[in-house]
């Protein structure tokens, strides 16, 4: 929520055992209740994500997709898990068709989590970005989703060259970018719309913007600085670099080539060396976070959240076409 924070943010947020359906409803239909005509609702979520046998035959590969919350008892399992028709129906519910829909989710098998291309969405102007395809996992660095941190190095890299605003397409496209030059990971981080791409995208900060991993990097450098002189190696080693390589690339959200570099140096696990099952039992680990921005109120403070999380944005109209 540091982002939020700078943004001016209102900020509702569950954490872990908090995360129920009942609770991440009753925030989505605060948050929706408080968007007005032409502002953007943006929902976020980071932790674990399913596939379940699709109950009402609407599924070309007949599996659901789900958010992985908890129970009251803060167990978890596919009696408590978020269907993304239930996802859905609940949104489209609580947000007026005049507010534009954002949906961010970072976690496993989110390809098509909100379902925009059905029916329930006709008339809205809505936009999903996840981590990955439905049939597979999102990476983690240990300290955050790698689809989180490309899209956190994405904005510091627009603010760097000082851009002040961009749609929600042109900010995936950078996602990818910063994908496949610092992790260079086996996901596919993915981008539904409807009607289009061109949402705005709300969070971008007035002023300077250093992604965390940058920060952390900056840290590294720092740190091996101090046992000696910086070889190019320790370098490559602390901080994520942006070069272009023409041999490695990806399609962005046009079909067109995204060029690609060495990924980041980490002990983190590829999705591939270690794929995740859906979890059954236990308590999960995950978070949960919803929050609400507008001009028509004075900002309260955003908390600072760490570990996995999922949220909620509401964007005023008065915002439009400038900075928050």
């Amino acid at each position: 929520s540091e982002l939020a924070h700078l943004c001016q943010a209102r900020v509702e947020k569950l954490y872990n055992d908090e995360a129920t359906v009942a609770n991440v409803s009753k925030l989505i239909k605060k948050v929706g209740s408080q968007c007005g005509p032409d502002d953007c609702f943006v929902f976020y979520y980071a932790g674990h994500g399913a596939n379940l046998p699709d109950q009402d035959g609407d599924e070309d590969d007949g599996r659901d997709e789900a958010f992985c919350l908890v129970d009251q008892h803060g167990q978890t399992s596919p009696q408590c898990w978020l269907r993304d028709d239930d996802f859905a129906e609940l949104v489209t519910s609580s947000v007026h068709s005049n507010t534009n829909v954002l949906i961010v989710a970072d976690c496993c098998h989110s390809g098509t989590v909100a379902d925009v291309n059905k029916p329930i969405w006709e008339g809205y102007r809505v936009m999903s970005m996840s981590g990955c395809k439905d049939t597979q996992t999102s990476g983690d660095t240990g300290q955050g989703g790698i689809f989180t941190h490309s899209l956190l190095i994405a904005i510091d890299q627009f603010k760097t060259r000082q851009v002040r605003t961009c749609s929600v397409g042109e900010l995936y496209d950078e996602t990818l970018k910063v994908d496949n030059a610092v992790f260079k990971s086996a996901q596919d981080i993915s981008l539904q719309a409807r009607p289009d791409k061109g949402i705005l995208w709300p969070l971008m900060p007035r002023g300077q913007y250093v992604a965390p991993l940058r920060r952390a990097s900056t840290k590294a450098i720092e740190e091996v600085g101090r046992d000696g002189p910086l070889t190019d190696s320790k370098v490559t080693d602390s901080m994520p670099t942006l070069l272009v390589r023409p041999e490695n690339s990806r399609a962005n959200s046009d079909g067109e080539s995204v060029k690609a570099s060495s990924p980041l140096k980490t002990s983190s696990p590829n999705k591939d060396s270690a794929k995740h099952n859906a979890p059954t039992g236990g308590a999960l680990s995950d978070s949960s976070l919803v929050a609400h921005r507008s001009s028509r109120a004075a900002p309260a403070e955003a908390p600072v959240v760490s570990g996995k999380a999922c949220s909620c944005f509401g964007r005023s109209s008065r915002h439009r076409g400038g900075n928050p």
